[in-house]
């Protein structure tokens, strides 16, 4: 006869094992790098800003994150129905990065009081940023717009309305 599940038994003893586990291993700190990767896609040439893609009845919409980004900064462009979206984004972190380097050129002294700072943890993600998306023969290329509030990049394309069938007629 085969072993049923008892909810009524301890395993207090198996709890016990998973906190010395997770002790040993540190476990909160690998979750916690984990996921802040997962949050952010990185490439080789920067990082990969995260989208949602979806549809309505007359538009297809792209919602992309860019906390942090100027929107005044973002180029949108459409060539051979690949929609191109790229930018730049700069924080302290990088933004001091780069002071380093100027400083030792002879920068003034005002950089010279941030570079005293020392990050313990840097997590935001900075550099250029590159996204293509396909997009449908349905899109009137005409009408694609974007807005950018709050960290996100929305982009709107309207789809062509009616039939854009039609028959060609062969010349003999």
């Amino acid at each position: 006869m085969a072993n049923k599940y008892d909810p009524n038994v301890n395993f207090s003893g198996f709890e016990k094992l998973q906190k010395e586990l997770n002790k040993v291993f540190n476990v909160e700190d690998i979750i916690d790098q984990v996921g802040s990767a997962a949050r952010t896609v990185y490439s080789e040439d920067g990082w990969r800003p995260a989208v949602d893609i979806y549809e309505t009845e007359g538009l297809y919409i792209i919602e992309a994150d860019i906390p942090g980004v100027d929107p005044d900064t973002i180029e949108l462009s459409l060539a051979a129905n690949q929609l191109t979206v790229s930018g730049s984004k700069i924080t302290k972190a990088s933004s001091l990065n780069d002071s380093v380097v100027a400083d030792q050129t002879g920068v003034d002294d005002n950089t010279r009081d941030e570079q005293s700072v020392e990050f313990k943890r840097v997590e935001r993600h900075s550099g250029d940023f590159y996204r293509q998306f396909v997009v449908p023969d349905s899109v009137n290329s005409d009408s694609i717009s974007a807005t950018g509030r709050h960290g996100v990049l929305r982009i709107e394309m309207e789809k062509h309305t009616g039939n854009r069938k039609r028959k060609i007629v062969i010349n003999t």
